[in-house]
């Protein structure tokens, strides 16, 4: 998990981003890495690792992304705002989550 810890930060600096944000973002990005081969109807609150806040849980609900198929789908400055990190990062992240689902959409 270190390595893969580290590979994100390296990334998140060479695309230049501050490293407080760069940890902030690799930490919920190796956190919802367990959904692989996940079906896109899973529940949000069903992420391995509890990778979301109750907030973050009730400001998905209250946009309409209630499913791991409406997180992939949905716009990336609405995602990073309410997982706190920046509209690119967020794109990565739905990219991510879209390459390892079970059903692509």
């Amino acid at each position: 998990m270190a390595g893969k810890f580290r590979n994100a930060v390296l990334l998140g600096l060479s695309l230049g981003v501050s490293m407080p944000a760069t940890t902030v973002w690799a930490e919920t990005f190796l956190k919802i890495e367990g959904v692989a081969g996940e079906s896109v109807s899973l529940p949000l609150e069903r992420f391995p690792g509890g990778s979301f806040t109750p907030v973050q849980l009730r400001q998905f609900k209250g946009q309409g992304i209630s499913v791991l198929g409406d997180l992939i789908e949905a716009d990336p400055a609405l995602v990073g705002r309410i997982m706190g990190v920046s509209p690119q990062q967020a794109r990565m992240t739905q990219r991510h989550l879209r390459d390892v689902t079970r059903e692509k959409r």
